[in-house]
């Protein structure tokens, strides 16, 4: 198709020319140009209506978006390229042209920046587009259809807050009836975090304490609390407070972090002083992970002195989080505890942190085997009942080729029901 757009329009100027080769033999020009003769081109096609043949290259183009099993990474990135470029000449026609087929491989985001662009200069035309985008499960149109709406009321928030403010309730009652509460979470919350921070903060909570989804007040509250804290962080402590419990939690620890600068130790003194024992009790989890990142002794200690009554198995999980930072001083600190229950606990979160902390310590996934020797001691110490049967394997594997006399005691500790191999241990 592309030879018989070449004779019929030739001689072709220079850019339809590039855009041609550009099709042909998509690796003949240098990335860094690739953008450059696109633009060239599609704008060039773009104002040439009565080139039908050429459309038809366009289409052509897009086409090989949709056969994913026949077309190479390069030719996949020029085809959203063509999208990309398009979409600087126009705005729906790129679009309805991205979810025309159930199958299209379009990156949600790339329909989120351009409706980000569309709601700029005509947020109705762009608000009517995102909710008109078919809902289907077996596609990633749920995902564009709830990025598209994401930057279109997010724009509108910016350049236009009134229209925004009565487009917001109407998503309301789009969540509500469609249910899709994964994508929604992931577009939703953008939207309310957008519209929290550049509207009024006072007109954004009316909004929500009126919004009948009870789900959506749940969920937001402590966005809507952040952005009222900035703003007025007093009156926004006070409201948060107010707030039903299933509200009150997330919206007070959002607006406290604002007000003290996430300073666990002046959060803690607040929760204290506001005298409310079961908003203390829902955030004493959240407040001490927090704290023994940072300071995990006086986390320890904080803890141990406002919740005595609290079981060892709870007071003592403030030890995962530290040993995910800093397993070493977390297990030596485990030798400091006189009671045998608090020992055995916190010995479980320092392996189990040892393991989690993978990923954000030095050495990746090979740096666990420098915490073997730790994590064996400790795990000798606890009682049977409370070793894990994945670490007796993660031994087990380790000292198979070394030490399998070693290896073989482990392997009878695992037994048969240990679970998948440990994924994140390093190949011999």
């Amino acid at each position: 198709a592309a030879q018989e757009v070449s004779v019929a329009f030739a001689p072709l100027s220079s850019s339809l020319a590039g855009l041609l080769e550009l099709y042909e033999r998509p690796d003949a020009i240098p990335p860094d140009k690739l953008r450059e003769v696109l633009r060239a081109g599609l704008v060039e096609l773009h104002e040439r209506p009565d080139a039908t043949p050429l459309y038809k290259l366009r289409e052509e183009l897009l086409a090989d978006m949709f056969e994913m099993h026949e077309r190479t990474v390069r030719r996949r990135a020029l085809s959203l390229a063509v999208l990309d470029v398009w979409a600087e000449s126009a705005l729906q026609e790129p679009l309805d042209a991205a979810v025309s087929t159930p199958d299209a491989n379009v990156p949600p985001r790339w329909a989120k920046a351009v409706l980000a662009r569309w709601a700029e200069s005509a947020p109705l035309d762009a608000l009517a587009w995102a909710s008109s985008v078919p809902l289907d499960t077996n596609g990633p149109n749920p995902l564009i259809r709830v990025e598209a709406l994401g930057a279109t009321l997010a724009a509108m928030s910016v350049h236009w807050p009134d229209m925004a403010n009565q487009a917001m309730e109407e998503v309301g009652d789009w969540q509500n009836r469609d249910r899709q509460r994964i994508y929604n979470a992931v577009g939703y919350r953008e939207v309310i975090r957008r519209f929290a921070d550049t509207a009024d903060p006072r007109r954004v909570v009316a909004w929500f304490e009126n919004n009948p989804d009870e789900s959506l007040r749940r969920r937001y509250s402590d966005d809507v609390a952040r952005a009222y804290a900035r703003a007025h962080p007093e009156e926004a402590v006070a409201w948060a407070r107010a707030l039903p419990l299933g509200q009150r939690t997330d919206a007070v620890w959002a607006a406290l972090n604002v007000v003290t600068g996430e300073a666990p130790d002046r959060i803690a003194a607040m929760l204290l002083d506001f005298g409310d024992a079961e908003l203390l009790r829902m955030s004493q989890d959240r407040l001490t992970a927090t704290w023994a990142q940072i300071d995990p002794v006086a986390a320890l200690q904080w803890k141990e002195a406002h919740f005595p009554e609290m079981k060892a198995r709870e007071r003592m999980a403030t030890f995962n989080v530290w040993a995910i930072y800093d397993p070493v001083a977390a297990a030596a600190h485990v030798d400091n505890l006189a009671n045998p229950e608090d020992r055995a606990w916190a010995a479980r979160y320092v392996i189990n942190g040892t393991f989690s902390g993978i990923t954000r310590r030095p050495g990746g996934k090979k740096g666990i085997v420098e915490h073997i020797p730790m994590i064996e001691r400790l795990y000798a110490d606890l009682p049977p009942e409370r070793r894990s049967k994945h670490v007796a394997y993660f031994l087990y594997k380790h000292f198979e080729h070394s030490d399998p006399q070693r290896a073989a005691r482990y392997k009878a500790e695992a037994g048969d029901d240990h679970g998948d191999p440990w994924s994140f241990y390093p190949p011999d």
